[in-house]
């Protein structure tokens, strides 16, 4: 990143940054998901660039507004907005259950952590869904990456011919 209006440096300068947000609920999102790693925060010569490693791995949806502030540690201040947009990921997988009217089909599949950590879940089917299908459970912890994972059980149990009713999990 060359910093604009930096016109000459006596000698070699060291900079540093920080992210802020105005909105609380959003800082949080953030501080759990964005990072910023300076890789080159030294320069000698204005054309120089400063270079940063930046990750954005959201773990849910949301859309905010921050800053990236660039600090000269002799004095100056550059301020870069950001919009980071955490969009609805594309559907994982399609599970197909058929049963019979007034009987119960279950569907039982594992999921693990995406890190070699224990992470606390909770899972729900949206609004959307159609109310013949139950999930269990609906709290508890994600097994890490590399293990069998948490067991996680689809009843699907119709009250009325038709077909195609669909649910969508969120976990």
């Amino acid at each position: 990143m060359k910093l604009s209006g930096l016109e000459e440096l006596a000698e070699e300068e060291s900079f540093f940054h920080a992210i802020e947000c105005k909105d609380e609920n959003i800082q949080k999102l953030v501080d759990r998901s964005f990072t910023v790693h300076a890789l080159k925060n030294i320069i000698q010569d204005p054309e120089e660039e400063l270079e940063f490693s930046i990750r954005f791995e959201p773990y849910r949806p949301f859309k905010g507004m921050v800053e990236l502030l660039i600090y000269k540690a002799t004095g100056g201040r550059w301020k870069y907005n950001m919009l980071l947009d955490a969009r609805t990921p594309d559907i994982d997988d399609t599970i197909k259950i058929e049963c019979e009217m007034n009987r119960t089909a279950i569907v039982s599949f594992h999921l693990c952590n995406q890190f070699k950590a224990y992470a606390e879940f909770d899972a729900w089917l949206t609004e959307e869904s159609e109310k013949a299908f139950s999930l269990n459970p609906k709290h508890g912890t994600l097994e890490p990456f590399g293990r069998e994972g948490t067991k996680f059980t689809i009843s699907y149990s119709p009250t009325s011919y038709g077909g195609g009713n669909k649910a969508r999990l969120i976990v």
